[in-house]
């Protein structure tokens, strides 16, 4: 099921609560970690990464948000096995690492995010009523198609 499709399901499921303003998901892709391969510098300078070794990473995959080949190459295992002493501590360095990258770094890299926060700070959520308003116009066919056969 499409993610798209779970959005029209909880508008539905709450016709009183205006979920279609209400309800904004972000679907990431992977997960956060990836929104730090944003600036390859910070993230090298803060893990004493070799910068080559990110820059491969983000050219192999793409973009930060499409970093997750496998469950062993997901971002954060990525920054696990990249960082010479220690394992990567998501709740502590990921943080500190996000707030050097700052968030106009990560939304000039990462287009999904983009999108979503876009959404957020225009109040533009047309698409989610024009979706249930679809998914209605679809279900009251097949139920009228269903009273003739």
């Amino acid at each position: 099921m499409s993610n798209f499709i779970q959005v029209i399901i909880i508008v539905e499921a709450y016709p009183n609560y205006q979920a279609e303003r209400r309800f904004i998901p972000y679907f990431a892709m992977h997960e956060f970690e990836a929104l730090l391969f944003s600036d390859v510098a910070v993230l090298g300078d803060f893990l004493s990464i070799k910068l080559e070794e990110v820059k491969k990473i983000i050219d192999e995959c793409g973009s930060p948000e499409q970093i997750n080949n496998k469950r062993e190459t997901a971002p954060s295992k990525r920054l696990d096995t990249l960082k010479l002493k220690g394992s990567f501590r998501k709740t502590t360095e990921g943080i500190t690492i996000a707030e050097k990258i700052g968030i106009d770094k990560m939304l000039e890299y990462c287009p999904l995010f983009d999108a979503w926060l876009k959404m957020i700070r225009s109040n533009n959520f047309e698409h989610l009523t024009k979706g249930v308003n679809l998914l209605n116009e679809v279900k009251h066919d097949n139920q009228t198609q269903n009273l003739h056969t």
